[in-house]
């Protein structure tokens, strides 16, 4: 049985914490398929960069512009 890749599907709370306590920006570099989005307010402008194509069309979806 071939295990689903879930690398690009994570939502690392682990680096969340890491953000100031107030922001409206966000740039991820490698933001997969956007869930990091789930860590974030809402009013906050999610921007990413993601190098594989497919994954970059997923992330369209979650992120303001990738």
């Amino acid at each position: 049985m071939v295990k689903p890749n879930t690398y690009y599907k994570n939502i690392r709370p682990e680096v969340a914490k890491f953000l100031p306590t107030e922001y409206n920006k966000v740039l991820e570099i490698g933001c997969g398929e956007g869930n990091f989005k789930s860590n974030l307010n809402n009013k906050c402008e999610y921007w990413g960069i993601e190098n594989n194509e497919k994954v970059g069309q997923i992330a369209k979806q979650n992120l303001d512009k990738i």
